[in-house]
């Protein structure tokens, strides 16, 4: 066997101390991707792409043949041979703890820099570079400033780049490789590069982003070669579909889920769940540790690093059977062996469930094995379908590339000058061009940008020449691409209570009064306190009141051929003569029985009902009235960005015509309308007719237009501005609303709108579709229905959006509502300090008498303690009149003079009003003059308690104001 193996390596002609190496620590035979890419390493200077399944050997497939090769050529001390770029430090100290120990018996030392490397460590490095550097884009940056670290990369030979799927649609990716671009000018020889990635759907783009146009490459691809077993699952138990979407658990498909964990279980070590958001993740860890009894564990990126490292560990060690996780393990972090592979929901694109199970099945040979669990909703459970059939197919997603961004231009414009100390434009120019993201960027752009730098003190312009600037080095230094907003705590305003964490970038998204979906409950939005990072929120009151609501995180966007496919089956099986056919529609999707059966029955009792469905050959739109608003669905079938694009004009259509509120939500297939007045069929029609008669430079025009309307925009704005060093990293977007004019019209909002329209709109799909409903060239029909109320599938999609029926039993009525305010306000431990003797006396609110007497000196001149030094003052003030009978004006400070007139106000309260003065003092935001107020109109405690809330909701909106 040993023979066996060690000529199976020895065929790939490594060196033989890496072969050595090998035998010793015991390495397996080599994996396929292995066999093809080490001998076209070893005998090529061409750039290589390898392409293979997450878990099939990649790294060892490029490492191999680069440690021989540089063997071959020999090492000294003080020089890197080699820099291996991964996006997550995870993964850095994940590749560190695989190859030490490899690297060790060769003679080569190799060694971490990133963000958590301590500056011993990185001084070390500086006067002893490590052969082998393992590093983020990020710490590339930082590494080619410095003078120390380049002069060690004079015989830099190779570089890879881990997860190379993630370079081309990233702004990461665009600073990587114009920095490799810059890496090589200071190698005497240049460097061959290879990058390592999963499946994707264009090999070619892929590797002239990473290599720079023009260049020769071979490109290693095993995806293929992988052989994967999918299906979906879910439905309701013997195929009966159930108009609307059900209440909770049962909705989300979580009875299906446990059935099939406890099947999988039976045969499998070991299953992971991916889920598509952290809520979800943690609810499932603690429904499946129920349902299941055994060990599980829940993985996301808001977990502490450590906590994520321990789990990580433990499920590696094969202590947790089950490990939720969300897209914080799709990159290649070691977790050991996983036997299964589980989606709860849509997968939402074929690129994404690839590589999700790609992580199932790692050894040579074995299947990588998926479950789709579809939620019960036909919308969805169609579209898990249509996906899973597309990944099978190898059908993947084609997401845009990033070309152009200025603010990356900005930053790489800053390193070049710190690097060089003088440096011509035209050289920057020509360095630049030799990178994909800015083969096309002309020389006007490139001025523009300078003088920008020059204007703002990032850079320094004299003629054709920049130098660099101290203000240029601090911000290169403490600036990357990645924004880090701040996180908000969401608290009800009625309870105090935690509801949920909030990005920054939801909160800039929310006004006062929104609606929001928070927890699985819809909240209105009561305020937001930038200051202290809080949103108060308030449980909704009446479902029909409810606009539509904005939901935490990003959805991953579904694509326009998803979108078509999905919108395609519909109209294939409402148009099918019997179940037999429809059967022989769904045969070619990979679904279980019980799913088929339901979507069959649902798409079939929704067709005898009267309603239409989502159709790819026409506009299928119905309209109906909700109080003195309409509603609008119109299945647009164009995927996210796509229906995205046409919601924003659609709205910015609306609001020009008729000049009223008009709140959107869009979804891959669909586009939700909420007007407030009565919208006729025939004028949505006349709208839509309008947008599709729309030149291609007025459908432009219109479209940056309805994206810097969207409250996502001054988003995007902070953080351009923050990626351009014009604000620092910790301004919050109050502060950002004081300059947002100053930046109107500068590279900024240029940069903001680029980034917006590539991210979340289609322009291009939106236009091929317009075409097709355009009146002369057009082949597809419009199709307007008023339905007295909303369809099967439109309520599917109000309940995703949370506009549904569903959500009226999470409605509070105001009598529970004030409830909770007595509740939260009567158990809090309030201090009274006596004015006359100075004694401090500590209740819970409930439990303080009516008429609060000291238990002392009997008085009831009593006050509230609100700060630590209350009672020394209050004893000091006492003390004072003890022994001088009066009190000087010199005798206490203007602050304390401030307080003693508060502690006296609120004495005359308690004095006057008894317990009732402390309970509206104790309210949120209430000071003695807004108490008194109340305290004169409050017709009993149940009045009381409303006015309070009242004062609580109008101090929570309006204290931003204040300032």
């Amino acid at each position: 066997m040993h023979a066996k193996l060690e000529e199976c390596w020895r065929e790939l002609q490594l060196h033989p101390q890496v072969l050595e190496a090998l035998l010793k620590f015991g390495y397996e035979r080599p994996t396929l991707v292995q066999r093809l890419a080490i001998p076209r390493i070893l005998k090529t200077r061409r750039h290589v792409l390898i392409m293979a399944p997450t878990g099939s050997g990649k790294t060892e497939a490029a490492m191999l043949p680069i440690l021989s090769r540089v063997l071959e050529q020999g090492v000294v001390d003080g020089r890197t041979y080699v820099i291996y770029v991964t996006p997550l430090r995870a993964l850095n100290r994940d590749l560190l703890k695989r190859m030490e120990r490899l690297c060790g018996f060769l003679g080569l030392r190799i060694g971490v820099i990133h963000g958590d490397t301590p500056q011993h460590q990185r001084r070390r490095y500086k006067v002893k570079p490590p052969h082998i550097i393992i590093t983020t884009p990020e710490s590339l940056q930082y590494i080619l400033v410095s003078e120390s670290y380049r002069k060690a990369l004079s015989e830099l030979r190779y570089v890879i780049v881990d997860e190379a799927q993630e370079v081309p649609t990233s702004k990461r990716g665009a600073e990587l490789v114009v920095a490799l671009e810059r890496l090589r000018i200071y190698t005497r020889r240049g460097f061959q590069r290879v990058a390592l990635s999963a499946a994707y759907s264009d090999p070619r783009e892929l590797a002239e982003f990473i290599f720079g146009p023009m260049r020769p490459y071979e490109v290693v691809d095993v995806t293929q070669q992988k052989r994967i077993t999918l299906h979906v699952d879910g439905g309701g138990e013997g195929g009966g579909y159930v108009e609307g979407l059900s209440e909770g658990d049962i909705a989300m498909g979580l009875d299906i889920l446990i059935d099939v964990l406890r099947e999988v279980l039976k045969s499998a070590r070991q299953v992971l769940v991916f889920v598509n958001t952290r809520d979800t993740a943690e609810y499932l860890g603690v429904k499946l540790s129920q349902a299941l009894g055994v060990p599980i564990g829940v993985h996301h990126g808001s977990l502490s690093r450590s906590v994520r490292e321990r789990i990580e560990e433990e499920f590696k060690r094969g202590e947790l059977r089950v490990l939720v996780a969300t897209s914080s393990l799709e990159l290649g972090i070691d977790i050991g062996g996983v036997d299964v592979v589980v989606q709860f929901n849509s997968p939402r694109q074929a690129l994404r469930l690839i590589q999700r199970v790609g992580r199932s099945g790692h050894r040579e040979g074995e299947s990588s094995r998926g479950v789709v669990i579809a939620p019960r909703s036909l919308v969805e459970a169609v579209e898990s379908m249509v996906i899973a059939r597309r990944t099978l197919a190898l059908q993947l997603e084609k997401e845009p590339v990033v070309t152009n961004p200025l603010d990356v231009l900005v930053h790489q414009v800053v390193g070049i000058a710190l690097e060089r100390g003088r440096v011509g434009i035209e050289e920057i120019y020509a360095l630049l061009r030799r990178s994909a993201p800015f083969a096309y960027l002309t020389m006007e752009e490139l001025e523009k940008v300078i003088d920008f730098a020059n204007s703002i003190g990032l850079v320094r312009r004299s003629g054709d020449e920049i130098t660099p600037t101290v203000r240029g080095r601090i911000y290169y230094y403490t600036t990357t691409m990645i924004v880090e907003g701040r996180q908000f705590i969401a608290r009800s305003a009625v309870s105090g209570d935690k509801v949920a964490n909030l990005d920054e970038e939801f909160v800039a998204t929310i006004a006062d009064g929104d609606t929001v979906v928070l927890s699985g409950r819809l909240w209105n939005v009561v305020g937001v306190d930038e200051e202290q990072g809080v949103v108060y929120v308030e449980p909704i009151t009446r479902i029909e009141n409810a606009r539509l609501p904005k939901w935490v995180g990003e959805m991953i966007p579904v694509s326009l051929k998803v979108a078509r496919e999905v919108c395609s089956v519909f109209r294939r099986l409402a148009g099918a003569p019997s179940e037999k056919e429809a059967e022989k529609i769904l045969s070619m999707y990979p679904v279980s029985d019980r799913l088929r059966k339901w979507i069959i029955e649902g798409v079939m009792s929704i067709v005898r009902k009267g309603y239409g469905v989502p159709d790819d050959r026409k506009v299928v739109a119905e309209i109906w009235r909700r109080g003195s608003r309409t509603i609008a669905v119109i299945y647009t079938c164009l995927g996210s960005r796509g229906s995205e694009a046409f919601a924003q004009l659609l709205a910015d259509m609306i609001q020009e015509e008729f000049g009223v509120a008009v709140a959107f939500k869009s979804f891959p297939i669909a586009v939700v309308v909420e007007v407030d007045r009565v919208l006729h069929p025939e004028a949505l029609s006349a709208l839509i007719e309008k947008i599709a008669t729309l030149s291609d430079e007025e459908l432009y025009l219109r479209a940056v237009r309805a994206v810097k309307k969207t409250p996502m925009f001054k988003w995007r704005v902070l953080a351009v501005a923050k990626r351009m060093g014009i604000v620092s990293k910790d301004t919050s977007l109050r502060e950002l609303r004081r300059v947002y004019k100053v930046l109107k019209g500068t590279i900024v909002e240029e940069e903001a709108i680029r980034e917006a329209m590539r991210d979340k709109l289609d322009i291009l799909g939106l236009k091929e579709y317009l075409r097709r409903i355009s009146r002369t060239k057009g082949t597809l029909r419009i199709e307007v229905r008023v339905v007295p109320q909303s369809s099967p599938l439109a309520q599917e999609l109000l309940a995703i959006s949370g506009l549904s029926e569903r959500f009226v039993q999470s409605s509070l009525p105001m009598k529970t509502i004030l409830e909770l305010v007595k509740r939260r306000i009567l158990s809090k431990r309030v201090k009274l300090v006596c004015l006359m003797c100075g004694t401090v006396h500590e209740y819970v609110l409930r439990e303080l008498p009516e008429w609060p007497t000291c238990s002392h000196c009997g008085s009831r001149f009593l006050a509230l303690v609100r700060r630590d030094d209350d009672v020394r003052l209050v004893k000091k003030m006492l003390s004072l009149l003890r022994r001088k009978g009066s009190i000087e004006p010199t005798d206490l400070s203007d602050d304390e003079k401030r307080r003693m007139r508060e502690l006296r106000k609120e004495a005359d309260l308690i004095l006057s009003y008894g317990k009732r003065a402390v309970v509206a003092l104790e309210a949120r935001g209430v000071g003695p003059e807004t108490a008194k107020r109340i305290l004169s109109i409050a017709q009993g405690y149940d009045d009381l308690f409303r006015l309070i809330y009242e004062a609580e909701r109008n101090y929570i909106r309006t204290r931003r104001y204040w300032h």
